[in-house]
């Protein structure tokens, strides 16, 4: 066994899981339909998943054919038929069909070797695609998601504090029972005044009332002497809406933000698909690397003895455990 561990690359361990592992990781981002939102992005990846899962199961196939191929070719078996002491010309027919078999395991090598190399220039014939001008145009729109939301809090807390203040001031005409009063108007200070009996009755003074219809003009920003009681409700009803739109707001912008900033993150893992499809591709140059050399020997070798038969017998029994260590690294990450 000497002779193979003269292969580059230490020939015999395909280090095969990383080509698992990048084809893998290309399918699940394709299944979850993560780029979905840059859809030319979602589109490279499902190529790219779709090309490494087809050459994957290519391969395997390959695999399979050389495995088989060399079990129904054994040259162990065949080796072991020969008798030193049989008739030269016997010896040399199990020599011939040991030729033949060697050709045989020979082509079945060599149209893996093609379909190595067929998957390198399928992969790398998908363009990469440039995702910094997306991460930027995102990392811009949560910045001024980030300003806007700001302002929008700080508009929101003021519109709070106005309906506060408003809602207390309208308790005061509320316990003094001016909407009765005064015929569902709000009262003149000469009206409060000839009334102030009846405001006394609630706990009220008359200053108090003023005090709150003041701030309740402060607020509404309007003359409050003969204004419909009605139409001040009103006011204030439209003061709420306007804060239920800007809470809204916030509701859509804390979702906005959420968004970007999971897009954003997807965008930043981009990367990590990238060098899992370098990795792919060394993979498969790694395993091409190491099989040529293989291919080269048995092309080359002439069986023209037991001695030679032997020694090639080897080489195509590590072949064979080559691929069986791929399959069983294959059955292991299904």
């Amino acid at each position: 066994m000497s002779n193979i561990l003269q292969f580059p690359l230490g020939w015999d361990d395909p280090q095969f899981d990383r080509v698992l592992r990048a084809g893998a990781a290309y399918l699940k981002a394709a299944q979850d339909s993560r780029y979905a939102f840059l859809p030319l992005l979602h589109e490279r990846v499902e190529r790219n998943a779709r090309c490494l899962d087809d050459n994957l199961q290519q391969l395997m196939r390959h695999a399979d054919r050389i495995i088989v191929a060399i079990k129904s070719n054994d040259l162990g078996g065949l080796e072991k038929d020969i008798d030193p002491n049989d008739d030269p010309e016997d010896i040399a027919q199990y020599l011939e069909v040991a030729q033949d078999a060697i050709g045989e395991i020979a082509v079945k090598l060599n149209d893996q070797l093609g379909q190595l190399r067929t998957a390198t220039a399928q992969i790398t014939a998908i363009p990469v695609y440039d995702s910094s001008a997306d991460k930027a145009r995102y990392q811009g729109e949560l910045d001024r998601l980030a300003a806007n939301r700001k302002a929008c809090e700080d508009e929101l807390a003021v519109r709070r504090e106005a309906l506060a203040s408003l809602d207390e001031a309208i308790k005061v005409l509320e316990a003094a029972k001016v909407e009765s009063t005064f015929g569902g108007l709000l009262p003149t200070t000469e009206q409060l005044k000839a009334a102030a009996d009846v405001i006394a009755t609630g706990g009220l003074s008359v200053e108090a009332v003023q005090g709150a219809l003041k701030k309740i003009g402060e607020i509404i920003g309007a003359a409050m002497e003969g204004m419909r009681y009605a139409t001040m409700l009103e006011q204030r009803r439209g003061m709420q809406k306007q804060h239920d739109e800007l809470q809204l707001q916030l509701t859509a912008m804390a979702r906005d933000k959420t968004r970007l900033q999971a897009q954003c993150q997807h965008l930043e893992a981009y990367a990590e698909l990238i060098t899992s499809r370098e990795q792919w591709l060394a993979g498969i140059r790694r395993i091409a690397v190491q099989l040529k050399p293989v291919w080269d020997r048995l092309i080359a070798c002439s069986i023209d003895d037991v001695q030679a038969l032997r020694a090639v017998s080897e080489l195509v029994e590590a072949l064979k455990a080559y691929k069986k260590k791929i399959k069983a690294e294959y059955v292991a990450g299904l």
